[in-house]
């Protein structure tokens, strides 16, 4: 079973809260740390939940991260809802839950580096 985990950027100063999700409004939600029971607002358009797979250095993969795979292609991290799956968006390939996520590298996020996605179609 694996960790149901969200993040999202605070409103107050634009840093990463990572946690439980609670209450969503149309601009904003709240993420309810875990550890100590804080509660930060966060804009809902940079809410993203963890996929259940680490990259190649143990760095937990969350949607909206920008990830480099085999070959050095770089993708976007999305949940399909067509497939019910997470895909890496460019090639629209499944991320592998059996063991693909080694060759995987978190490199940024949309939100944080768009500009890594730069030219991408």
């Amino acid at each position: 079973m694996r960790d149901i985990l969200f993040r999202g950027k605070r409103t107050d100063n634009g840093k990463w809260a990572y946690g439980l999700l609670c209450r969503v409004g149309d601009t904003y939600a709240n993420i309810r740390r875990m550890d100590a029971g804080f509660l930060y607002s966060v804009l809902t358009n940079t809410i993203g939940q963890y996929i259940g797979l680490t990259d190649n250095s143990g760095k937990k993969v969350f949607e909206g991260d920008i990830v480099k795979g085999c070959w050095s292609t770089v993708f976007e991290v999305y949940f399909d809802e067509d497939y019910l799956q997470y895909r890496a968006d460019g090639c629209s390939r499944e991320i592998d839950y059996y063991g693909e996520s080694d060759k995987l590298k978190v490199i940024g996020n949309i939100h944080d580096n768009p500009e890594l996605l730069e030219g991408k179609p």
